[in-house]
């Protein structure tokens, strides 16, 4: 299905800082940019899909036995979402495939959730829930991956000495390599997160005496960078998302990726493959374009015009191979600090959302709305 909205920047933005060594924008413009598509699917391995099958079978064949901290308020920074009753969050613990303990937390809106959403994270891992983009009224999963800080460590996994960064555990098979398993461990979430909405629905039908319908809550998907990446090989394998909003997704077209110089994580795999190329066959299992072929709910999509840390053709390829509707909304900037743009601006008003520089975020509720109703812009 092609991209049904298209709104954000024209132009990339200009003003990082510090300054990049080097050109974010890779020498592409918007309308290059609009032509990256993943790998040809005769390029893909043969067991492809039989892969991502069985991860999808022990996904959800898991047990997660989630277990709660106490609920205490909680505040987003950010200010946004924003609910008029307040929120509470609890610590959570959860297991996923292979029997791998995993941290997080929960956050639910005083009132009541309507809705549950699983929020990804970067490659920095999380200190504490943060999600701009969630609708006001979601009962928020928000899982950290495998071996990132700071509730889910494995020793000898990170980035200190001694240590094998995340983006190389693993990568001698598909079948351990860490991007790919944190695939999974959101998928196990979604589990996690359908089971306390459940749970909250039926505590709140005991209270009030009438009943509280928990099927057909929407659940959707956000994440960014290597939540944004990951979360689309889940949502490939994981039909109970009905929607999902990913920002600057990493991992798209792995082979075009380890010839790019960045200053992400990117630029660790593109060394190890130099070394030792065979591993450019796991990584083909681990690209977030191919399996963006396989995700047909609707997305809103955040791809940036420059970023020095997640390549912008490897961005796009991810949004431009998306096989449902899509609301492409292009970002003048990616990762990091930027003079003339500011990633933290939402509005609700379609003329906030085109033209040059200093381009408006959506807003949550405009999210919401079109992972509802996913239906072009009326001019």
């Amino acid at each position: 299905m092609p991209i049904i909205r298209k709104t954000g920047a024209l132009r990339a933005a200009q003003g990082l800082m510090p300054p990049a060594s080097f050109d974010p924008t890779y020498g592409y413009s918007l309308a290059d940019l609009e032509q990256c598509a993943a790998p040809q699917p005769a390029d893909e391995p043969a067991d492809f899909d039989q892969f991502w099958d069985g991860l999808r079978e022990a996904a959800r064949a898991m047990d997660p036995v989630p277990t709660l901290g106490p609920w205490s308020p909680w505040m987003y920074e950010s200010g946004f979402p924003k609910n008029d009753d307040g929120y509470e969050i609890a610590d959570l613990t959860f297991t996923s495939v292979g029997d791998v303990q995993l941290g997080g937390w929960v956050v639910r809106p005083v009132g009541g959730a309507t809705q549950i959403a699983v929020c990804g994270h970067g490659y920095g891992g999380r200190e504490k829930p943060e999600c701009d983009d969630v609708a006001p009224d979601a009962l928020c999963v928000y899982p950290v991956a495998r071996g990132l800080p700071t509730r889910s460590l494995v020793p000898d996994i990170g980035s200190g000495v001694g240590q094998t960064h995340h983006v190389l555990w693993g990568i001698e098979s598909p079948r351990t390599y860490a991007p790919i398993l944190s695939a999974a461990d959101f998928s196990v979430a979604a589990t996690v997160a359908i089971e306390l909405f459940e749970a909250e629905c039926r505590a709140r039908s005991n209270t009030t005496g009438s009943a509280t319908p928990s099927e057909n809550a929407p659940l959707i998907y956000h994440g960014g960078s290597f939540g944004g990446g990951a979360g689309i090989m889940a949502l490939s394998i994981d039909d109970r998302f009905t929607g999902a909003v990913v920002s600057v997704p990493t991992f798209g077209n792995q082979v075009v990726r380890v010839t790019q110089h960045s200053e992400g994580s990117g630029q660790i795999v593109r060394e190890f493959v130099a070394e030792h190329p065979e591993a450019l066959e796991t990584l083909q299992y681990a690209d977030a374009a191919s399996a963006a072929r396989r995700v047909r709910v609707p997305v809103v999509a955040f791809p940036a015009l420059a970023d020095g840390v997640v390549p912008p053709p490897g961005q796009f390829s991810v949004v431009n191979s998306l096989a449902g509707p899509v609301w492409r909304h292009v970002l003048a900037g990616g990762h990091g600090d930027w003079d003339d743009f500011d990633p933290e601006v939402r509005s609700e008003n379609p003329s906030d959302w085109a033209g040059d520089g200093q381009v408006a975020r959506l807003s949550p509720n405009t999210i919401a709305q079109f992972l509802r109703e996913p239906t072009p812009l009326v001019a």
